[in-house]
C-alpha cells in the first residue's frame, strides 16, 4: 500500500497545552487500516493505528505528542490521501497551516524558497544517503542522512537551491515564527 511522510511537523507546547496538530486521513475507495508514526528529531518514537471506511474522512489528534520536530509516516493496505492541519491556537493572533507529504526525490530537484519567517528545510530518508545542497551563491552543505532520521537545515527566503542526493529522500519547506 502507499507510505505518506511528512518531513518537519512541529508540535509546540504553550501554557501546558499543545498547538493543534490534526491528522486527516481518507480512504477513497475500501476500509482499511492505517498505521502512524512518529519520529521526533531527537529519536523518541511513537506509534498507533486507525481505522478507515471507505470514503469518510478521519481526524486523529496529534497533540499527545511533546514538543518537538516530528518525520510522521503513514502507511495502509489500501490507497490514502492525508494532510495535516496545524494551529498555533484559537484565540486572536493564532495562525494554521497545512502540511502535505513530502515529496520523494530520487536523485535531483530545484527549488525556491518562498518569503516567510525562519524558513527551513526538512530532509529525511528511509536508507542512508548524503545530500548535497547548492545555493545561489555557490556554497555547497553536505548532510548525511541516517536511516529515519530528521535533519533540519536553514535556508534563505527568496534564494534557489539544487538538491542532489545519493539516495531517495524526503523533502519538505517549513517556516514559522512568534505569532506566525
Amino acid at each position: 500500500g502507499p507510505e505518506l511522510v511528512f518531513a518537519g511537523v512541529q508540535v509546540v507546547w504553550v501554557d501546558d497545552q499543545t498547538a493543534s496538530n490534526v491528522l486527516r486521513l481518507l480512504s477513497p475507495d475500501e476500509d482499511t487500516t492505517a498505521t502512524v508514526s512518529l519520529r521526533s528529531s531527537d529519536g523518541r518514537e511513537t506509534s498507533f493505528t486507525a481505522d478507515l471506511t471507505a470514503g469518510l474522512p478521519l481526524a486523529v489528534d496529534l497533540g499527545a505528542a511533546r514538543t518537538g520536530t516530528y518525520r510522521v509516516d503513514v502507511s495502509a493496505d489500501a490507497d490514502l490521501v492525508a494532510g495535516i492541519r496545524r494551529s498555533t491556537g484559537t484565540g486572536v493572533g493564532s495562525d494554521f497551516s497545512w502540511l502535505t507529504p513530502a515529496p520523494r526525490i530520487a536523485q535531483a530537484a530545484i527549488f525556491a524558497v518562498p518569503a516567510g519567517p525562519s524558513p527551513r528545510l526538512q530532509l529525511t530518508a528511509d536508507a542512508p544517503a548524503t545530500v548535497t545542497l547548492v545555493g545561489d551563491d555557490g556554497a555547497e552543505r553536505e548532510i548525511a542522512l541516517a536511516a529515519g532520521q530528521l535533519h533540519t537545515v536553514a535556508v534563505s527566503a527568496g534564494e534557489g537551491y539544487d538538491l542532489r542526493t545519493t539516495g531517495p529522500v524526503r523533502a519538505a519547506i517549513t517556516m514559522g515564527a512568534d505569532g506566525q
